[in-house]
């Protein structure tokens, strides 16, 4: 398999990720809520995240990092924590739908949002920021890279207009943040909002947000803190502000061990071998015939990501074929990026539109799919088949042995029942042991009705009006009237004994319960 999705999320993970994780696992409690090893343990697995974290983007402190479960929790806590109706907001169209879909939701709320477009290599026109300017503008949020065209922002060039004109500025780092040296203090950024899957090398749920000294943003949630846990509010203070419940310790490790990893392999000679080889790709594939590439690549400072479609093939038959035939994984579809795709459009290609074939070597490839898919489903279904019936031949021993072994067993209880004092009520008897309860469910007494004897029986002796109309005895009655001598029952005022109804005991049962 040749692994090419790392935008999407990275698969290969230093050990020492896994194994920091297993270790919180095996010995992390709940930080902040108590003072015993397990938990201190936690505080301080929680504490080195922060650290390597603070370390690796240059902030101020690791008080400014605060976690989240993910990039997209920490762009929605950032942005409907510092945008309010009434403001006004400029972003880009590059930007992912962690982006644009609070700022929809909040547009909805009354806010304004403008978009700086695009040229036709996807690179931003940096003109109308200046353009969009208004007054009531509060907030600009970029992102770092386009997961799309791989493009970077100028955040310097962005920083220097917001800072101009008095607005918040943040960033968006999730193709970014592992991937290439970030100083938040030199760019001037005041919220940085970076996930833990991606280049940080950390695992799936982790994620969260730089947060400048002195910039105050309402919490999404709020809730249990470990602190002032008598306050109605949740506490102000970074980072507990922000992080409400406890923390995916075990993630928050295995992401500690993936920075740390990366600092000491240095971010900056990663980032030069990433850079290497996305250069060494584009330029293997860059004049291959009907190959479209999308992005700018004149500039040497991109992130390591290149999108491409082959022709007019579509993207999703194109991603099939690479995995299917050649064990290649590639992302293909909209990205979460819709607005990117129509300025470059790419939209109908690159949506996982209804599969269409359009040529020979499609129509051979889909052939040879339905070939694989038969021929897989026929190998899968033989070897249920045999793995069913050697798991039925080993349920019929297992249920003879455990009927064999089971019933030899309860009628050892059963003896030893009857040896010992037990608890007897109407219609039970139990012995309690540290192991279950033996328990005997008494007999009861049954009576069996033969209408074609009883019925007639009743009418000739004057008990007609125990006959149902549909010639059937009214039993809840009748049984009242009745007492029973063994298998005969009879008229408990007069003796008569009684045709048509036989009396039979049904045997005890005894029982064991673990």
């Amino acid at each position: 398999m040749i692994y090419l999705d790392n935008a999407a999320t990275t698969l290969q993970k230093p050990p020492c990720v896994g194994q920091a994780m297993l270790d919180a696992l095996e010995h992390a409690g709940n930080p902040g809520r108590g003072a015993h090893e397990p938990t201190l343990h936690a505080a301080r697995i929680v504490y080195h995240a922060r650290e390597t974290l603070a370390t690796l983007l240059h902030a101020e402190s690791p008080d400014c990092i605060a976690f989240t479960a993910n990039v997209t929790q920490a762009l929605n806590t950032a942005l409907c924590g510092l945008v309010r109706p009434g403001d006004h907001v400029i972003t880009t169209v590059c930007e992912h739908n962690s982006v644009l879909r609070p700022l929809y939701r909040l547009r909805e709320q009354g806010a304004e949002v403008s978009f700086v477009e695009v040229d036709d290599t996807g690179r931003l026109r940096y003109e109308q920021f200046e353009k969009f300017l208004r007054p009531n503008t509060r907030l600009v949020v970029v992102t770092h890279a386009s997961n799309v065209t791989g493009n970077l922002t100028d955040l310097a060039f962005v920083s220097t207009f917001a800072k101009k004109h008095g607005l918040t500025l943040v960033v968006d780092a999730a193709q970014t943040a592992g991937a290439r040296p970030i100083d938040v203090q030199a760019l001037g950024v005041d919220v940085l909002c970076f996930t833990g899957h991606k280049a940080l090398l950390g695992p799936q749920g982790t994620g969260g947000l730089y947060v400048r000294p002195g910039l105050t943003i309402a919490p999404l949630v709020v809730g249990g803190s470990g602190i002032h846990s008598f306050d109605e509010t949740h506490p102000s203070q970074m980072p507990t502000a922000l992080e409400a419940g406890t923390l995916n310790v075990p993630g928050l490790a295995g992401l500690g061990a993936g920075v740390e990893w990366i600092l000491s392999q240095g971010v900056e000679a990663l980032h030069e071998k990433e850079t290497a080889l996305t250069r060494l790709f584009y330029e293997k594939i860059v004049h291959a015939p009907g190959v479209k590439i999308y992005g700018s690549f004149d500039e040497t400072d991109r992130a390591p990501i290149v999108s491409l479609n082959f022709g007019g093939e579509d993207a999703a038959c194109a991603a099939d074929i690479l995995w299917e035939d050649y064990g290649i994984c590639v992302r293909a579809g909209a990205h979460c990026a819709p607005l990117i795709h129509k300025a470059l459009g790419t939209v109908e290609q690159g949506e996982r539109a209804p599969f269409r074939i359009t040529d020979d070597r499609c129509a051979d490839w889909a052939i040879r799919k339905i070939a694989d898919e038969r021929s897989e489903y026929d190998r899968l279904k033989a070897l249920a088949d045999e793995q069913i019936a050697a798991i039925n031949e080993k349920v019929a021993a297992a249920r003879k042995r455990m009927e064999n072994g089971t019933s030899y067993l309860t009628s050892c209880l059963a003896d030893f029942f009857a040896t010992v004092p037990h608890k007897e009520t109407k219609t039970t008897e139990k012995y309690r042991l540290l192991s279950g309860t033996l328990t005997f469910k008494k007999g009861t007494t049954k009576t069996k009705l033969d209408e074609t004897k009883l019925v007639p029986w009743l009418k000739a002796n004057g008990y007609g009006e125990l006959v149902k109309v549909e010639e059937s005895t009214r039993w809840a009655d009748l049984k009242k009237l009745l007492s029973y001598t063994g298998d005969i029952a009879t008229l408990t005022e007069t003796g008569e004994i009684v045709d048509g109804v036989t009396v039979y005991e049904t045997p005890g049962i005894f029982t064991v319960d673990v």
